[in-house]
């Protein structure tokens, strides 16, 4: 992984339920792309299907702002 995932740490509150802390650090996997990441690094993507695939997002999110 990258060095970027490095600060990906939760320590558990006085009194904290376990359920709670791992709620916590869930949300907190979610919102860095860890999984996100490796779904991605599973198979080569050429460069040029990446460029494809930002592009159709792009297209995809200014769809929706126009929409609103």
């Amino acid at each position: 992984m990258d060095s970027k995932f490095k600060g990906l740490e939760v320590r558990p509150r006085p009194n904290e339920e376990p359920d709670r802390y791992i709620k916590r650090f869930m949300k907190k996997v979610r919102n860095d792309g860890v999984l996100q990441e490796v779904f991605q690094r599973r198979a080569y993507e050429k460069p040029s299907v990446k460029r494809r695939r930002k592009q159709a997002q792009a297209r995809f999110l200014r769809k929706l702002e126009g929409t609103t």
